[in-house]
């Protein structure tokens, strides 16, 4: 699959970026990032990481669809979803990346 990374390149890059010596510690300084992340979502439903963009949790509305094959009206609850909003820098980089 294009763009996903195996765990253990994303280690060795960690390890290299970060200076650190060896992969077990990469892993676990990741691992420990994510739980961070995930933390401060459920805490306070946003997290700004500088310089790469926020997460924040965001509730969509419920809305109403027809069942084609019935006709029915369908009430879709509204759900709460992960959005994404890149920081200005890591536009700048995608734009004169790509």
């Amino acid at each position: 699959m294009p763009g996903v990374a195996p765990k253990n390149k994303l280690y060795k890059a960690l390890s290299i970026e970060c200076g650190i010596a060896d992969a077990n510690s990469s892993m676990r300084f990741y691992y420990g990032f994510v739980r961070y992340v995930l933390k401060e979502l459920k805490e306070t439903g946003r997290i700004q990481l500088p310089e790469f963009g926020v997460f924040e949790i965001v509730e969509d509305k419920g809305r109403r669809m027809h069942d084609l094959k019935t006709g029915n009206i369908i009430k879709i609850p509204p759900v709460k979803r992960l959005a994404f909003r890149p920081a200005r820098k890591l536009k700048d980089h995608i734009k004169k990346r790509f």
